[in-house]
């Protein structure tokens, strides 16, 4: 999952693919990115995006958070359990975010 949405974002995205891979991205800043065609279509990656609101939309999620009227879960999970994480993830039984922390 790429969040930045730059050029240089996605492209280490990409990079870090094995073959078979998927990009999303979920933060979108520009409107053109170049990617290679070879590489893309010889190592069968897919790519997807996800544009999910506008300028009004974003100014009131804002606005909610400021307000403290938005709750989030974030659970911590140790590079160690991130193959447990993802198996979770695919069930259904992550509530939130999981973020990957490295100590």
């Amino acid at each position: 999952m790429e969040c930045a949405g730059s050029e240089e974002s996605i492209w280490l995205a990409f990079a870090l693919l094995a073959t078979q891979g998927a990009v999303a991205s979920v933060g979108l800043i520009g409107n053109h990115i170049d990617i290679p065609l070879f590489p893309f279509v010889a190592r069968e990656f897919s790519y997807f995006g996800s544009f999910w609101g506008n300028y009004n939309d974003l100014t009131e999620v804002l606005d909610l958070a400021e307000r403290g009227m938005i709750r989030h879960t974030v659970s911590p999970v140790r590079f160690e359990d991130v193959n447990d994480t993802i198996a979770a993830l695919g069930r259904g039984d992550v509530v939130g975010r999981a973020v990957l922390v490295y100590d």
